[in-house]
């Protein structure tokens, strides 16, 4: 190890009371608080927002759930609260990572190459790849992410950021006094790579419920990769996932990979509560009818009861904007989603959600008696023809 600053001995001895402090969990078997069932009559809404929340000035009680990185913000009333964490980073940007290769070469994650498998780049560069496999990142990352706001009662949840079953930075191994250790083959769909992830969730999630929070994660869908999805879901309280259904208003899967998120998406258990972040634009400028319809058809297919949708644009990340089609009725379901000549549907009591997920043929079927609006305010009836890769989000007439 290099010769330490007096800076850098005092960092190695904070990191190392901090392990000490969250090292073993509370006894008792406490259970987490899951977030109340909303209303059926419209969509339940996640509002995504790092730094200034807004007081569900939108769309009122519909904005049943937030998630955030404020850790003195006092709550606001109704809401689902959720901290925002980063699955193998450190919060800030205080130690980068030569300061990990010289301080804790072995905490730091590296490719079958040596190298440190970085990942995210941010304006001040990259944040160190830690190994979620050692005990004492595990400690390190709970109490540098969680220590300040763990007890204080201003949350309900933790939400865990950048999950995935795939290794998709190569992850391979670490560097141990003994040398290199391979933990992982460094491709994207590994199962021992996903199975990592589980355990190191299966970890946080209980310590979190011993301080009474439910753990949600941000556990990216891989179209092949269902099972590490599945794997990583089994230890979260709350599913979330961020790719969601849409991007430039346009569909992220089609055809048999559009069917295995669905169904994936379906084999959850019944009661562990769902919630899709989508991006249908990259501005509020390019937000369209098309998109929007894509990405709420699709949300109603596989809502459940205790599911909840983050609709924004990428430009709208941090920032709180009114998307009027959110508002839009729609009632209980009256089914589950089924398979007409091409097209899935599912009616509610006040909308029917159509998709052809189909990239190249159109497809029918007939309507329910009466008059059907679209987003856009066209009616339709009796047959309904969808192109490929085309929804819409019908609304009885009145």
């Amino acid at each position: 190890m290099l010769h330490l600053t007096a800076t850098r001995w005092r960092d190695s001895l904070r990191i190392a009371a901090a392990v000490l402090l969250v090292s073993a969990p509370s006894v008792g078997g406490a259970q987490c608080v899951p977030p109340p069932t909303p209303p059926a009559g419209h969509l339940a809404l996640m509002q995504l927002s790092l730094s200034n929340p807004a007081e569900r000035q939108a769309h009122g009680a519909r904005v049943a759930m937030l998630w955030s990185d404020q850790e003195y913000r006092p709550r606001i009333g109704g809401v689902y609260a959720l901290k925002y964490m980063m699955d193998d980073r450190e919060p800030g940007a205080e130690h980068d990572t030569n300061w990990y290769v010289a301080n804790h070469p072995d905490w730091v994650a590296r490719k079958c190459d040596g190298s440190p498998a970085q990942e995210f780049s941010y304006s001040n560069g990259f944040r160190a790849p830690l190994d979620i496999r050692n005990p004492a990142v595990r400690a390190y990352l709970l109490n540098s992410n969680l220590g300040k706001v763990l007890h204080t009662g201003r949350f309900d949840g933790v939400a865990v950021d950048n999950l995935s079953g795939d290794n998709t930075w190569a992850r391979c191994g670490v560097l141990t006094s003994s040398g290199f250790r391979r933990d992982f083959t460094g491709v994207g769909v590994d199962p021992a790579f996903s199975a990592a992830q589980a355990d190191w969730m299966r970890w946080l999630r209980l310590r979190v419920n011993a301080a009474g929070l439910c753990l949600a994660g941000n556990n990216y869908f891989s179209d092949d990769n269902p099972q590490g999805f599945l794997q990583i879901a089994s230890a979260l309280d709350i599913v979330v996932d961020e790719h969601g259904f849409t991007r430039n208003n346009r569909p992220l899967s089609l055809d048999a990979a559009w069917r295995t998120r669905m169904q994936t998406y379906l084999s959850l258990p019944p009661g562990k509560p769902l919630v899709i972040i989508d991006y249908p634009a990259a501005t509020q400028a390019q937000l369209s009818n098309t998109g929007l319809s894509w990405a709420i058809a699709n949300f109603l297919l596989v809502k459940r009861a205790n599911s909840y949708l983050s609709l924004t644009t990428l430009d709208g990340f941090d920032k709180w904007t009114e998307i009027s089609a959110l508002d839009i009725p729609i009632g209980a379901p009256l089914e589950a989603m089924h398979e007409t000549g091409g097209l899935y549907s599912r009616r509610f009591e006040h909308v029917i959600a159509v998709v052809n997920p189909s990239s190249q043929r159109a497809a029918s079927m007939t309507l329910p008696t009466g008059e059907w609006r679209d987003l856009d305010g066209q009616p339709d009836r009796g047959a309904l023809t969808l192109g490929p890769a085309t929804a819409l989000v019908l609304s009885a007439a009145r």
